[in-house]
């Protein structure tokens, strides 16, 4: 029998969730629902060292995979469980998610092996003298510990980083073996202080900490050398407890209780696991939101009453499963979803919520009394949803954050403080596509605060913040949606000639961020500066980092973002190096956010120290060919920051050779325009001017 303790992570999960059940308590709704989530948590608090009781589940019978197996030794790696049966010579894996198994080697030089080990995706085989690698379908001796050390005896041993830790009963110590040129260097006693094992001691795992396994089921970690500090409170009897494993991406301690041989696989599952399957299985069996998705019935209906007296404006609600939600934004242009614990959507609805949002509606995501598990679920679902687009949280210039109300700064109830958090900016994150907010997760809870619920620990904003922020987010969402049903109807440009051959590349700069903020801006420009130039030499578009030596084909880096970002020192070198050699750098900063203009502006100044960004003149060269360019319309929102509807065109540069420019950077957005369509937030020239201006700057770029 096989059992697992979910260790650090999941009881901080079941912490915080127990936590928030209190809370939940406190509010007096959906009581027997409350209940049965509070025997849920501490059910899993059992299983993670924090309870008196230990039930762990069933999840595979080792007797579909051979009749009368004889699996006695087992590793956990990548999520899988790697069993050996030396009586019958053979390793098999099973993913214990989708109950799948796989024939790994059969062999009989496995017949006198004792345990399974990884280091580096190479699998080893160890024998009571050796150690060998499994290659292909062979087995190739690399270590021999008679040869080394004939008085080490050999409990049971683990690589880590490289090195090789040697669990030694007898001696009650940890021998470590250092990699060298020549194979391993001589054994050193691990544990410091003179430190003996209990005895009894029988295997060991890494995850970092050195988990050490007695027979009675005792688990006790070393930190470098020193015995660190783990309590399991458990009541069970283990009699003969053995085959410890973990590894570093896990949240499981897995070992074996068995007396004879392993015939059955027990975990005890996690937090995520347990509260999944009552979050799916809803009152319409798909619905959008949880159990605790009523947690705070009145919260959108006040803040829907309170934007009628704050802003005299009318919306309504229904509440809907995620099944019966119009995939056309225009019949329910935001959702919101609320929750407190895990949860997962199947691919259907993954599929479902992308074409949404992709058409033009919005969904809002928020953290029920700043649920540290559904925080985290929702990050992960994104990350499926958009695996293309970086969830980013949004900077204090962001629109959202100003469509009403001019918000810089929030009120937070006393739980955001000792969450840990000390600031008194609003946190959103968000996915961005086309320069409109999709999805947007609040990290901490608003629901409370338009229900008018202020308490002690609450993890959320304080009413007036809360509400102020909800009438944000909507007027946002009204605006973004209507400018997105029009933008969906723009002009599109398609290059009927896929081919690239006889076609120079321009590059857009890949970086660590959201480093693609339109995704047609660039090519409609380079389209319609095909055809507005007589040039017979056709432009098309490639996506590329900063370390791909063919950037150095292109006659032209694009760079463009919202948020602030930082490249890596070998992307600097490689750009600087670019630039040196007579390369052209054309960047902007989409809608005219001030996080990519910080980054940008300090990323120049690092890379090119000795020629700074400077205003280029009325008067220069830039500003002629192909379109003669002394004024530009600029959009409605910096017409109300700059007091005029029209400005001389804005552009900086730097000059590695007096008079030519190799780096041109325009602080207000142009990308909008290529496509015929500028936020209506977006601080930026208008659709005529960007397209004036970006085929200017091209020409520019390939003429000097």
């Amino acid at each position: 029998m096989v059992k697992s303790l979910n260790i650090e992570t999941a009881l901080q999960a079941a912490k915080e969730s127990q936590d928030i059940i209190n809370q939940m308590s406190q509010l007096n709704v959906h009581q027997s629902e409350v209940s049965q989530f509070k025997s849920q948590v501490n059910n899993i608090l059992s299983q993670t060292g924090d309870s008196d009781n230990f039930n762990p589940d069933f999840v595979y019978d080792t007797s579909l995979i051979i009749n009368q197996p004889t699996f006695s030794k087992i590793l956990f790696f990548n999520s899988n469980l790697y069993l050996l049966d030396s009586n019958h010579g053979r390793l098999d894996s099973v993913n214990p998610s989708n109950k799948s198994t796989k024939n790994v080697l059969i062999s009989d030089q496995i017949k006198s092996s004792t345990k399974v080990l990884v280091d580096n995706n190479n699998f080893y085989i160890s024998s009571s003298d050796s150690l060998n690698l499994i290659d292909k379908k062979s087995l190739v001796s690399k270590i021999d510990f008679k040869a080394i050390n004939p008085s080490i005896s050999i409990t049971d041993l683990q690589f880590w980083n490289g090195s090789l830790y040697l669990l030694d009963n007898s001696a009650q110590s940890i021998w470590k073996f250092t990699p060298n040129s020549s194979g391993f260097g001589a054994p050193v006693s691990w544990l410091k202080n003179d430190a003996k094992l209990s005895l009894g001691s029988n295997s060991l795992a890494i995850d970092g900490k050195v988990w050490v396994l007695s027979e009675s089921g005792q688990i006790t970690p070393y930190l470098s050398g020193i015995k660190d500090n783990f309590k399991t409170n458990q009541t069970t009897n283990f009699s003969k407890a053995s085959l410890l494993n973990t590894n570093a991406d896990s949240d499981f301690l897995v070992f074996v209780d068995d007396s004879k041989f392993m015939r059955k696989i027990i975990f005890a599952m996690c937090l995520a696991s347990c509260l999944v399957s009552t979050a799916i299985a809803q009152r319409k069996g798909d619905a959008l939101m949880d159990d605790s998705w009523n947690a705070t019935p009145n919260d959108v209906n006040n803040l829907l009453k309170s934007m009628k007296d704050m802003i005299d404006v009318n919306y309504n609600m229904q509440v809907k499963s995620l099944a019966e939600v119009d995939p056309d934004p225009g019949k329910n242009p935001v959702l919101f979803r609320s929750g407190h614990f895990n949860y997962t959507y199947n691919e259907a609805q993954r599929k479902k919520l992308r074409e949404y949002m992709l058409a033009g509606g919005m969904v809002v995501f928020n953290t029920g009394l700043g649920s540290a598990p559904f925080y985290r679920s929702t990050m992960k679902e994104l990350a499926m949803i958009f695996p293309e687009q970086p969830l980013q949280r949004l900077t204090s210039d962001h629109p959202i954050f100003h469509s009403y109300y001019e918000i810089d700064k929030v009120q937070y109830q006393s739980g955001v403080a000792k969450s840990g958090y000390r600031g008194n900016e609003p946190w959103f994150d968000a996915i961005e596509i086309n320069c409109r907010v999709v999805a947007l997760v609040s990290r901490w809870c608003l629901a409370v605060g338009w229900e008018d619920y202020e308490q002690e620990g609450f993890q959320a904003y304080k009413s007036k913040s809360a509400k102020q922020l909800g009438v944000n987010i909507f007027s946002y969402a009204s605006a973004m949606r209507a400018w997105a049903k029009n933008a969906a109807q723009s002009m599109k440009f398609v290059d009927a000639d896929a081919a690239t051959a006889d076609k120079v590349a321009m590059v857009q700069v890949v970086y660590d961020g959201v480093w693609k903020t339109r995704h047609a801006g660039l090519s409609v420009l380079l389209l319609t500066f095909n055809q507005r130039t007589s040039i017979p030499v056709k432009y098309t578009l490639k996506e590329l980092r900063l370390t791909d030596p063919k950037v150095f084909n292109a006659p032209l880096l694009y760079m463009t973002g919202h948020e602030f970002f930082t490249i890596g020192r070998s992307e600097a070198l490689q750009l600087k190096k670019y630039l040196e050699n007579g390369g052209f750098l054309f960047a902007e900063a989409c809608c005219g956010r001030k996080g990519f203009d910080m980054a940008f502006r300090q990323m120049i100044s690092q890379i090119l120290p000795t020629a700074p960004l400077k205003m280029v003149p009325a008067t220069s060269t830039l500003f002629r060919s192909p379109n003669d360019v002394k004024s530009l319309g600029i959009t409605p929102i910096l017409q109300q920051e700059l007091g005029k509807a029209s400005i001389q065109p804005h552009l900086e540069g730097c000059e590695l050779v007096p008079g030519q420019y190799c780096v041109v950077y325009s602080p207000f957005g142009m990308a909008g325009g290529w496509e015929m369509s500028q936020s209506p937030y977006a601080k930026a020239y208008d659709d005529v001017g960007s397209q004036k201006l970006g085929q200017n700057i091209l020409m520019y770029a390939i003429t000097q």
